[in-house]
């Protein structure tokens, strides 16, 4: 969305970064002890896909530099396990109860974060600021440049910031430098909104298993380490990585697995771009919209949302207290 992952359709100068249509081809995942992140795919997926009867095809043709493992096309060779060693962890109480708030004592036993206006403000100045720094190293127009970007944002969700830079014309030797200013633009952009980490922190102590689900592109779990957020989350999943992309059923479900959990026993929280909380409900799972106070829900889709709302995360610890 203009910045990392996803630009959403609020014009091309301030492309924001996930609202866009559902479907596409994407890959991503990644954890606090089991990372799905930019660099390594998961068996797991594979065994997912088939489950669900989905060939290879369906999330796209390999591409070159891409590695075949469990029926699945993994990016630019990724070939590490989904998770890594198991961190030894206790938790004081593996299933929480909520009440009213959610509808019902339904349990509770994880809670799957969105990332963009969710954990972190999408800052589009920013975004349109990289995107004129770009435009000016490869001596383009700047709106034609931004107009352009807008455009390609499915061919970088879906595989390398390489592979759409010279499918866009971006001579090899200026790549890497590019590359390198997407993910120093990301670094500033994943900053955590106030409360957010120790909300996160917080539910963590509660005994929740925690996850995170953004449509990205490989920028986010390139710089994903040295960020706040960095050994938060029990699972992370990137769509860049994993070749899906909200609201596609199979990127929460693959949360789920990963987490141990049902989706009759996770809560999904985002801001509503790419139908992401419909999508969170058609599998299961419980869905809440946050945006900001004062303000309307910026995403057609969710306007009329029945739901449960809130207007910063921190409120997530009284909700689920409900």
């Amino acid at each position: 969305m203009g910045g990392p992952a996803l630009l959403r359709a609020r014009g091309l100068a301030g492309a924001d970064p996930r609202g866009g249509a559902p479907g596409g081809d994407l890959r991503g995942l990644g954890p606090r002890g089991a990372r799905v992140g930019g660099r390594g795919a998961s068996s797991v997926l594979g065994r997912l896909l088939q489950a669900r009867g989905v060939r290879r095809a369906e999330c796209g043709d390999t591409r070159a530099g891409q590695r075949e493992r469990g029926g699945v096309s993994l990016p630019h060779g990724a070939g590490g396990a989904l998770r890594a060693p198991a961190r030894d962890r206790q938790r004081a109480n593996d299933r929480v109860r909520c009440g009213s708030g959610l509808g019902g004592a339904e349990a509770v036993r994880a809670v799957i974060f969105d990332l963009w206006e969710t954990l972190v403000d999408y800052d589009q100045a920013a975004g349109r600021a990289f995107q004129d720094r770009v435009a000016e190293r490869l001596g383009r127009d700047p709106d034609e440049f931004a107009a352009l970007w807008l455009e390609g944002r499915p061919s970088r969700e879906s595989g390398t910031l390489r592979e759409y830079l010279l499918g866009i014309g971006v001579a090899d030797e200026l790549v890497d430098e590019v590359v390198a200013l997407r993910r120093d633009s990301t670094r500033i952009l994943l900053a955590p909104r106030p409360g957010a980490v120790e909300t996160v922190v917080e539910l963590r102590r509660r005994g929740y298993r925690l996850g995170l689900i953004t449509v990205c592109s490989e920028d986010v779990p390139d710089v994903w380490g040295e960020t706040a957020f960095a050994d938060l989350f029990d699972v992370t999943v990137f769509s860049c990585s994993v070749g899906l992309r909200k609201p596609d059923p199979r990127i929460y479900r693959l949360a789920c697995e990963e987490l141990g959990v049902e989706p009759a026993d996770a809560l999904f929280v985002g801001d509503g771009a790419n139908d992401e909380l419909a999508g969170a409900e058609r599998v299961g799972m419980r869905a809440v919209l946050i945006h900001r106070p004062d303000e309307e829900p910026p995403w057609d889709e969710v306007r009329e949302w029945q739901g449960p709302r809130i207007t910063a995360i921190p409120q997530m610890l009284s909700f689920l207290d409900e």
